[in-house]
């Protein structure tokens, strides 16, 4: 009875002491999954994103000869293999390394989500639509790809005109929307071309809309086309 009592507790030994071995591995992957977050907000394109690193694979570290390694090594560097895109899996190598020396290295594949505060549409937008302030709020959005051009504040959209539907709950792209028409097709407009003190100004036909910051065709007087950016004062600026 005393042997088998002893039997039993070997093997209640044994199975606590592999429990603690496979318990220890989450804390070698709460680094890995810090180290690679840091390593992707590092890269300026993801500037601004808050990035959530998930569904970490360590299969193959599980399948190494070169030791325990969570407990083993006190640096970690993170390699990429090819394209880290928002919603996707990646795949990436780690090289694990002690007092500064390498270890061993282990591929390992995650999911990455990014995640901004943008803003986005209270209600349907439809074209031609003026913005007010009613019509949208920052919110924080996963984005669906990482080079999105968005806004970020609701005063960068107020008062600007929607070019293309936008539903409720989506977040607005800098192609979605643009500034108040200032000059419409057919007006005739000032062109003022400037070069160091000179300043020569004539009079032309708009050949098309356009806003602030926008390049217009216009015709001159003279039969001329010409291509202006469209200031504040509804003038075209040609450089020359």
């Amino acid at each position: 009875m005393i042997k088998l009592l002893l039997v039993i507790i070997s093997v209640l030994t044994l199975v606590v002491g592999t429990s603690f071995v496979a318990y220890a591995a989450p804390v070698g992957s709460a680094l890995i999954l810090e180290r690679v977050t840091l390593e992707i907000e590092s890269d300026s394109r993801w500037d601004g994103a808050f990035v959530e690193v998930s569904e970490l694979d360590l299969s193959a570290l599980s399948r190494s000869d070169k030791g325990d390694l969570v407990e083993g090594y006190d640096d970690i560097r993170v390699k990429f293999l090819g394209q880290v895109r928002p919603g996707k899996r990646f795949t990436m190598k780690l090289v694990f390394s002690k007092d500064d020396k390498p270890m061993t290295e282990v591929l390992a594949t995650a999911r990455i989500n990014a995640f901004k505060d943008v803003v986005v549409a209270m209600r349907s937008l439809r074209i031609r639509d003026k913005v007010g302030f009613g019509d949208v709020r920052v919110e924080r959005m996963q984005l669906r790809e990482l080079d999105a051009s968005v806004f970020v504040s609701v005063k960068d959209v107020v008062g600007m005109r929607v070019r293309r539907p936008i539903r409720a709950g989506a977040y607005l792209k800098r192609n979605y929307i643009q500034p108040e028409t200032t000059i419409r097709r057919g007006d005739k407009v000032i062109v003022v071309a400037e070069s160091g003190v000179l300043r020569v100004r004539s009079k032309a036909r708009a050949l098309e809309d356009g806003y602030p910051g926008s390049v217009v065709e216009a015709r001159t007087v003279g039969g001329k086309v010409v291509f202006g950016t469209v200031n504040e004062r509804g003038e075209l600026s040609v450089a020359f």
